[in-house]
């Protein structure tokens, strides 16, 4: 019986998952490339937002710049674009943030990323930057797409736990 009530709350479960997707397309690497521009000429996101998403890129020993007039360097080898959407309310947590990085010289997509928290698994910005980044430099040579789906994990420890 108790594996069945596990397996309906699960299932129940399933709209309430935090989810991180990233992709690569093949033959396009982040190996090597070492100098980012993050265009902030964003209107939604805050000043904030892009501090701590530059801060998070220098953390990961990468040169980062950023200006609101979307004037990209000539050094710049990656230009990273973000959406991010907020949770309605005082606290700024974030409800969904997407991070596409795109070669600077053709402008064609070499990683893109997708953090999603509903209410119930809401996150502070730091963190779903982390999760984000985390997800597209994990491993640069990677060409497959990626999914880290909070909901699996749950149902998995469920059914092996250690008791």
């Amino acid at each position: 019986m108790r594996p069945l009530l596990l397996i309906i709350a699960s299932l129940l479960m399933v709209g309430c998952a935090a989810t991180t997707t990233v992709h690569r397309p093949p033959g396009h690497s982040l190996k090597g490339k070492k100098i980012y521009f993050v265009d902030h000429n964003n209107t939604q996101a805050s000043d904030d937002f892009n501090n701590i998403l530059v801060q998070s890129l220098k953390a990961r020993g990468l040169t980062v710049t950023t200006n609101k007039t979307a004037k990209v360097p000539e050094d710049a080898q990656e230009i990273v674009y973000y959406y991010v959407v907020w949770f309605a309310g005082k606290d700024p947590d974030v409800f969904k943030l997407d991070i596409r990085i795109k070669d600077a010289v053709t402008g064609y997509t070499v990683a893109k990323a997708k953090t999603y928290h509903p209410y119930n698994r809401r996150t502070d910005t730091q963190t779903a930057v982390d999760e984000t980044l985390d997800a597209i430099f994990a491993s640069p040579d990677n060409n497959e797409p990626a999914t880290r789906n909070v909901i699996g994990e749950t149902v998995h420890s469920l059914f092996h736990s250690t008791e």
